[in-house]
């Protein structure tokens, strides 16, 4: 699994400072990043690289953000991740 490709496909979501938030635009990016993340790399990620990779853009873009908060939003989204990655396995 390319890390560089990854956390590129993820950026487009993640650059917009509302990422985290259940708005229906940032819904919609982050369905698009993960679109964008399975037809290249396919769908046999997993959390771990997930969360690796967000946290990567967040550490760069949200410096200021408070450590706790941060790894709840990460752990969050790359549990989802994974569990769509799945979902689109299983359902081939």
């Amino acid at each position: 699994m390319n890390m560089d490709k990854l956390i590129e496909l993820l950026k487009p979501w993640l650059q917009v400072e509302t990422w985290h938030t259940s708005h229906p635009g940032d819904y919609k990016r982050y369905h698009t990043a993960l679109k964008n993340v399975f037809s290249t790399l396919g769908t046999q990620l997993n959390a771990e690289q997930f969360s690796e990779a967000i946290t990567v853009v967040v550490d760069d873009l949200y410096p200021k953000y408070e450590e706790n908060y941060k790894e709840n939003l990460i752990e969050k989204y790359a549990i989802r991740s994974e569990c769509i990655a799945y979902y689109l396995d299983d359902t081939k």
